[in-house]
Formats: C-alpha cells, structure tokens, sequence
C-alpha cells in the first residue's frame, strides 16, 4: 500500500501529465491547422529526432521556452506511437506465422 505522501506525489504527477497534455493537443491543433501531417506515417524519424535535438539545445541557450518544450514533446509522442504501432504489427506478424507453420493447407 502507499502512503498518503505517495498518494500525494500521484496525483500531482498525474495533473501536471493533464495540464502538459492539454497544452500538447492544442499546440498539435495549430499546427495541423498550419498545413502539417505525415506525423504517424511519412514525417522520417531521424528528421523527427534531430528536430528533438535542436530544439532542446535551443531551449537550453535561451531558457524556459515552453512552445518548443511543447513541440519536442509531441515529437517524442509522435516517435513513441510508432514504436508501439511497429510492435503491435510485428506480433500480428508473428502469430499469422505460427498460425500458418507447421499445418496443411
């Protein structure tokens, strides 16, 4: 069981996650308002990842820059949706092939 600190410190975990996913989907509003998609598809992660980079070096010469922190956490987003759509197409894979191994046809 957790103590009433750790409950505490949950919680404030969890609004801060609400208060920055907020600010992430209204920032991902403007910019496909802006012309931009491909995100989950086209956009090529190393593009997506040097843009990550960039922009935290930049965040780090000019200070608190919530915008591009913004940005580099959708981009991080954007990687990570990937991710987990890649493993879920393999497994698919994979059970297709066991499911096909070793039987008649």
């Amino acid at each position: 069981t957790m103590t009433a600190e750790q409950v505490k410190e949950i919680n404030r975990l969890h609004a801060a996650v609400e208060d920055f996913a907020s600010d992430m989907k209204t920032r991902l509003t403007q910019k496909v308002e802006a012309g931009y998609t491909g995100w989950d598809r086209e956009y090529p992660a190393g593009s997506l990842l040097c843009e990550i980079s960039r922009d935290a070096y930049a965040v780090e010469l000019k200070g608190d820059d919530r915008k591009r922190l913004v940005d580099i956490a959708n981009r991080c987003m954007f990687l990570w949706f990937r991710e987990r759509s890649l493993a879920r197409i393999k497994k698919l894979v994979s059970d297709v092939s066991e499911d096909n191994s070793g039987g008649s046809l």
